[in-house]
């Protein structure tokens, strides 16, 4: 798998946080785990590794002073959760970020990570 191959880890989220695509708003699943480099999603969509797309990450009942943030992202690897048989891990690839972005997720990883790095 890929993560042997990730250069940071990645912290669990132990907070619900909405992961959409941008502009249509349509819910694309829930943040699982972040870095300032690549998250994971977990979905009842089952995305293709190499698809490209624009994400929107809902902050509005965070308490981190901005309701959102917008990023793009590459699929680099999907595969069944295997606790949520409906559900898929689908890690990607941050490919497209703002300085004031980068330090959101840095906001996050502090505020709603559980400690647990994979």
């Amino acid at each position: 798998m890929d993560s042997e191959r990730r250069a940071r880890k990645r912290i669990k989220i132990s907070y619900y946080l909405p992961v959409n695509k941008a502009g249509s708003l349509e819910k694309l699943g829930i943040l699982s785990e972040i870095n300032t480099k690549g998250l994971q999603v977990d979905t009842q969509t089952l995305l293709s590794k190499g698809e490209t797309y624009r994400l929107h990450l809902d902050l509005m009942n965070s308490n981190l002073g901005v309701s959102s943030i917008n990023f793009s992202v590459i699929v680099r690897w999907s595969r069944p959760d295997p606790i949520e048989p409906n559900y898929y891990n689908i890690g990607m690839e941050i490919i497209e970020i703002s300085a004031a972005e980068i330090n959101v997720i840095e906001k996050i990883m502090a505020s709603y990570g559980s400690g647990v790095f994979t």
